[in-house]
């Protein structure tokens, strides 16, 4: 069992074929809620003993922000992955690149 499914109790992953289109100021405030939440989401991790590099699932994703206190849709979530060029289906990224890269997209 992984470090994921015994924090979270879910063993399935999130399988969406098609994502609606989110606009772009959505996509920008999805942005910012998830860089604000770095630091909770950061102790989440360590409080489970997970690393921020460890390449996780957007349900997986999910579970953590959920437990940081932040609460968003998943489609939106995927729908940052997809514009940050990381698959948003199946092993996405690490919590340090989705930092890094929304970093990058709100202040260019």
């Amino acid at each position: 069992m992984s470090a994921y499914s015994r924090i979270s109790g879910v063993s399935g992953a999130s399988r969406m074929t098609n994502l609606p289109e989110v606009s772009r100021m959505k996509l920008q405030i999805v942005a910012n809620d998830i860089y604000k939440a770095r630091t909770a989401v950061t102790e989440v991790l360590q409080k489970h003993k997970m690393s921020l590099r460890n390449t996780m699932s957007s349900s997986e994703m999910m579970s953590v922000m959920r437990k940081s206190g932040m609460h968003m849709d998943i489609v939106n979530l995927k729908s940052m992955l997809r514009e940050l060029g990381f698959n948003w289906n199946g092993p996405s990224c690490s919590f340090y690149d989705l930092f890094q890269r929304v970093k990058t997209y709100i202040y260019g």
